[in-house]
């Protein structure tokens, strides 16, 4: 009995060490399930429809993991998306020339990741209250722009980031690989993706070690609103127009898709890789209650139970991993 306990345990280290690879061989054998149960789900259409979907959710994760990997965590990206996607579409609106516009967008994102950042590591609020507040005044700040209105009548050539392609691939997929790759190793093998990762693990040690932890913890906000405005440049051009309401909900999948990913709540763990297959396995799950023709208001509440059941799930396995350790 006690050896049986004891392989458990250390299974439950196991699992936390190679996340990814399990999230990956999950990913699989839903793949095939999924493949098996319905006709269509391997279809080309189906499959660029779930690359398509996962699309805003897979490009904010990226830096949902890494604030997350710094002991933080954005509530206002969903928010971030939809106004930074408003202001692009009224300058190309106005006239501003479509790099321009996408600049200023992607900018703006950079600046409420800012406000965030300053509001939590020099202010002293708490990530959840920071942000939630951050969340619901730019949202405001889309719907009083819009007037609850969608945009469209944009540039024909801003058509290309969201729906063009490259050897017959569509593009915006390909950037979402692109930016999961560069970042998953900026955050392996740069200096400041490794201080990211100690200040995450231990704060107080990383200020004894002399390390800037609040220019650190600033800079993963940043990130995470530069990232949320990518998503917004990318939904706009895809749709070729933008609502103030876009991006609802996205905070939530893209934390479950993180925490699915190896991402720790209490910080310090967690990779940009998983943090993709986090978002595929979510990506599937929402696919396949399409597929089977589930009600819009089921898929939301799987949402949430996907994120109780994930944050569970890795608490336990945590919990297993550090007594097998012992």
């Amino acid at each position: 009995m006690r050896n049986l306990k004891t392989a458990a345990l250390q299974a439950g280290g196991a699992v936390v060490r190679k996340r990814t690879l399990l999230i990956f061989l999950v990913n699989v054998v839903l793949f095939v399930v999924f493949s098996s149960t319905n006709p269509y789900f391997l279809s080309v259409m189906n499959i660029e429809a779930v690359g398509y979907g996962i699309l805003s959710v897979g490009i904010i994760s990226v830096g949902m993991m890494v604030v997350m990997i710094g002991n933080g965590f954005d509530l206002s990206v969903g928010s971030t998306l939809a106004f930074s996607g408003v202001v692009l579409s009224k300058l190309m609106e106005a006239g501003v020339p479509i790099l321009v516009s996408v600049g200023i967008a992607l900018l703006l994102g950079m600046v409420i990741g800012l406000a965030n950042g300053l509001l939590i590591t020099y202010v002293g609020i708490n990530p959840f209250i920071a942000t939630l507040g951050t969340m619901s005044m730019v949202r405001g700040l889309a719907l009083a722009v819009t007037q609850g209105m969608p945009i469209y009548g944009l540039p024909s050539p801003f058509a290309v980031l969201g729906s063009g392609r490259f050897l017959n691939i569509p593009i915006p997929i390909l950037l979402m690989l692109f930016l999961v790759l560069v970042f998953d190793q900026f955050m392996r093998r740069t200096t400041w993706g490794r201080l990211v990762y100690y200040v995450g693990g231990n704060i107080e040690a990383a200020k004894l070690s002399g390390i800037n932890v609040k220019v650190v913890r600033v800079a993963t906000y940043m990130l995470t609103g530069f990232m949320a405005a990518v998503a917004g440049a990318v939904l706009t051009s895809r749709m070729m127009s933008m609502m103030a309401t876009a991006g609802t909900g996205a905070e939530l999948k893209s934390i479950a898709a993180c925490i699915i990913g190896g991402a720790a709540l209490s910080g310090g763990e967690g990779t940009v890789l998983g943090a993709l297959m986090g978002t595929i396995l979510v990506g599937l799950i929402d696919n396949i209650l399409i597929l089977s023709n589930v009600s819009t208001y089921w898929q939301l509440f799987s949402s949430g139970l996907i994120l109780v059941f994930v944050v569970s799930m890795d608490m336990m396995v945590r919990r297993f991993g550090r007594v097998s350790e012992e």
